[in-house]
């Protein structure tokens, strides 16, 4: 089976680490559909809300598995024409959310995330229904 790549969003990550099941998050049931790659923005993100060393090693063990994109040159270069467009419509999204978009858009990658709205005002954006976690 040829699994379909996605970008997963701060928000898996952070239900995932602060499950007591790991098995019933919606990051572990993608996992089993899907491939799950991330970017350095969530992880950033995330190494961010880590307030002591052990929180940080789980970080860094609940990212590690999957690939993590780094934000490139190419990337940056496509954010001033998308937010010129998103500020006329009254639409920019936070700067963090508008770089995790533009690394899903250039790799071409939906993304999988509990915060839809984050993301849904940006123009073609795939969004992954993860509201169902065991259906993904």
């Amino acid at each position: 089976m040829d699994r379909r790549r996605v970008l997963a969003d701060t928000s898996l990550f952070v239900q995932h680490l602060r499950a007591r099941d790991k098995t019933a998050t919606s990051l572990y049931h993608l996992t089993r559909r899907h491939q799950v790659e991330t970017c350095a923005v969530v992880l950033a993100e995330i190494l961010y809300g880590a307030r002591s060393p052990e929180a940080e090693a789980q970080a860094w063990c609940a990212v590690r598995p999957y690939p993590i994109h780094s934000f490139t040159l190419e990337m940056a270069a496509r954010q001033p024409a998308l937010v010129r467009k998103l500020t006329r419509a009254n639409r920019l999204p936070d700067i963090r959310d508008l770089m995790i978009a533009v690394t899903a858009l250039e790799l071409g990658l939906p993304i999988a995330t509990f915060n839809r709205q984050h993301f849904q005002t940006i123009p073609e954006i795939v969004l992954l229904d993860v509201s169902q976690a065991t259906h993904l």
